[in-house]
């Protein structure tokens, strides 16, 4: 792992190796990443909430039992992977929304290596983030491609520096400190033109990644649950000509991590309070690698004793494209659903004990 240490964070957690089974269970646990709050004028039922999570009455009167349901949600493009959860906790949506504020969401998952709020400096607040050898390796040799995750420019920058030293420590600090250099321009370029901003990935052969493109859809898929939190919609949305008043919202880079292979994702976080809700949305506008981009939505509604959590994950990625893309998806959301329960388990008995 060479000098890969995050001594300040949350301990790794390494899976097994990440063939395709396994990098769709560390997309999925990517975005359980905290709990979403909202008010209403009238209060939506729990079936109008749920109806929007694509989960069915039955299961909603289920789950107002404390049965865990899951729901699937449509799916628009042939790279895309979606459900949803609902599950009950002890927790209130206050209790959450403190949760939340914390990070406390970072410690639970156990795939999360290192995590960073992004201050005003993004350069500075990005500087601790490490890698292990294998990713610094596939810095060196990046090329357009499915493998990688950059632009062409992006490419052409690290080729550079890969020629310019051949003594491996000195190399090694350069193609990191090139990395951290895209990934600040990247928050740099994100904070100043929002989704507009994001540069697609190249694919080679005119080819290109559109993580903007991905996440505009999922932003569309996302306004049946715009009247839940029409202020946090909008400042995810808009940003960064949105309104924040009311709106909690943080950039941060996460680095997750299994057996010796990583992904990097630079995430932007909105979440509010009002009355008795609690509403988020997470969009990872940046992987390095695996995935393209991916959007989380939690809603948590009062129930008589806790509260009662929604969540929806819909994950972009090129694995399960292309004419096997129907077969890979289905294959896809198997494992999502099935690898996701021990990272909702671990939000769940956390949640419940805050």
């Amino acid at each position: 792992m060479g000098n890969f240490n995050p001594t300040p964070q949350p301990p790794i957690v390494y899976a097994a190796r990440m063939n395709f089974p396994h990098r769709t269970a560390i997309l999925c646990s990517l975005l359980l990443a905290g709990s979403v709050a909202y008010a209403t004028d009238p209060p939506l039922s729990l079936e109008s909430i749920g109806d929007a999570f694509g989960i069915s009455e039955g299961d909603v009167e289920a789950l107002r039992k404390g049965k865990r349901v899951g729901g699937d949600l449509s799916l628009a493009a042939d790279n895309e992977l979606a459900l949803s959860v609902g599950l009950r906790t002890t927790a209130t949506p206050a209790d959450l929304w403190t949760y939340q504020v914390k990070g406390r969401t970072f410690e639970v998952d156990p795939t999360i290596a290192q995590y960073g709020l992004i201050g005003d400096n993004a350069a500075s607040s990005l500087a601790t983030l490490t890698l292990p050898d294998v990713e610094i390796e596939r810095l060196a040799k990046a090329e357009p491609g499915s493998d990688i995750n950059l632009s062409t420019v992006e490419i052409e920058s690290l080729q550079k520096i890969a020629a310019s030293t051949t003594e491996p420590g000195a190399r090694r600090d350069a193609l990191l400190n090139g990395f951290r250099r895209i990934l600040q321009g990247r928050v740099e370029a994100y904070r100043k033109g929002g989704l507009d901003a994001v540069v697609p990935y190249d694919r080679g052969k005119d080819k290109g990644g559109a993580p903007a493109v991905e996440l505009e859809h999922a932003l569309g898929e996302l306004r049946a649950t715009q009247k839940l939190a029409p202020r946090v919609y909008e400042a995810i949305a808009n940003y960064p000509h949105s309104s924040l008043e009311g709106v909690k919202s943080d950039l941060y880079w996460i680095v997750h991590a299994a057996e010796d292979e990583v992904l990097v994702t630079l995430s932007h976080r909105v979440y509010a309070q009002q009355n008795d809700h609690t509403m988020f949305i997470d969009h990872r506008y940046y992987v390095n690698h695996t995935a393209n981009s991916m959007q989380v939505v939690m809603v948590a509604v009062p129930a008589e004793t806790g509260s009662i959590v929604f969540y929806a994950n819909r994950t972009y990625t090129d694995l399960v494209a292309g004419m096997l893309g129907k077969i890979a998806r289905g294959i896809g959301r198997t494992i999502m659903r099935s690898e996701i329960k021990g990272t909702v388990d671990a939000f769940q008995e956390s949640a419940d004990s805050p």
